[in-house]
């Protein structure tokens, strides 16, 4: 019975791991379809950045635009060219990407630079940060069900699978020592039953011999 509980709150914990929101730190989860458009708003809380960089990629590397506080300047990374657009503002600046692919999915975070009297470069992490969701496009030669189990474990990430499994595997190591130990006591109780079935034998084989003695001695006193 311990062991189904235990199964069932492994069960509940993976649950609730993989139905939580998976965007790194602060930034939004922003969900699109292909070829919808998707709005990033950069605000900088520092007095007078001189430029912006849009950054994207796992480690947040690859710069999607770079634009400084003159009108009309900036630079584009060329998968991004014809699909984005920014505003002519600075240093609020909403960047608008359309359209999206599922290549464009990830993390979007807006980095304000400025030089320090040394001109020395001194980064300003700025808000509006987002996370984006393409999804990808069905494939018309799967059926439905294949797509479904497809989407189902696209939305699974792999830290969410890792930490299933590491529950998995404590609860089946504490089933197993629960298991164990439970036998172990079964075999106790049982060890300990026979000795006092054998305890008992003896004593009641004792108790025999005096009775046999007395019968004999009775016996031959008759016999005299």
């Amino acid at each position: 019975m311990s062991t189904f509980y235990l199964s069932l709150a492994a069960a509940t914990l993976c649950l609730s791991c993989a139905a939580a929101p998976r965007g790194p730190g602060p930034a939004e989860a922003v969900w699109r379809e292909p070829g919808e458009a998707v709005t990033v708003r950069c605000r900088s809380s520092h007095p007078k950045p001189e430029y912006l960089s849009l950054m994207t990629g796992r480690g947040g590397d690859v710069r999607v635009l770079f634009k400084d506080d003159q009108p009309g300047g900036g630079t584009v990374a060329p998968e991004y060219r014809g699909r984005l657009r920014c505003s002519e503002t600075f240093p609020d600046v909403d960047v608008v990407i359309d359209p999206v692919t599922p290549a464009d999915a990830g993390r979007y975070e807006c980095v304000y630079l400025k030089y320090d009297r040394q001109r020395r470069p001194v980064e300003l992490p700025g808000t509006g940060s987002v996370f984006l969701v393409v999804p990808q496009p069905p494939s018309s030669s799967s059926s439905p069900g294949e797509r479904c189990r497809d989407e189902r474990w696209d939305d699974i990430a792999p830290t969410t699978l890792a930490t299933c499994a590491f529950v998995v595997l404590v609860v089946v190591v504490v089933a197993w020592c629960f298991a164990w130990t439970l036998l172990k006591a079964c075999r106790m109780s049982k060890d300990a039953l026979r000795r006092r079935r054998r305890q008992r034998q003896e004593w009641k084989k004792q108790q025999r011999f005096p009775l046999d003695d007395v019968y004999e001695d009775m016996n031959a006193t008759v016999a005299r």
